[in-house]
């Protein structure tokens, strides 16, 4: 996965700008651990191994898994 060189912050005004209609990112935070997932328009969640070398990176992974779903899905 390529590395990003941007802030977090950068990253999720990203994903927010360029997110496919109906689509989220959720990102979950537990004691000893954290995980991403997707969230189709319909409300499944796609669960994944991000990664990254960074959480922005993740955020940014999850973005574009948001799109290739969505793309597959118009198809």
């Amino acid at each position: 996965m390529p590395t990003h060189p941007c802030s977090i912050s950068d990253a999720i005004n990203t994903c927010a700008g360029e997110l496919p209609e109906g689509w989220r990112v959720r990102l979950d935070i537990e004691l000893h651990g954290s995980g991403m997932s997707i969230i189709d328009p319909d409300g499944n969640e796609h669960d994944f191994d991000s990664g990254g070398e960074s959480l922005a990176d993740d955020f940014l992974y999850a973005l574009e898994l948001a799109k290739q779903k969505h793309n597959k899905e118009k198809s």
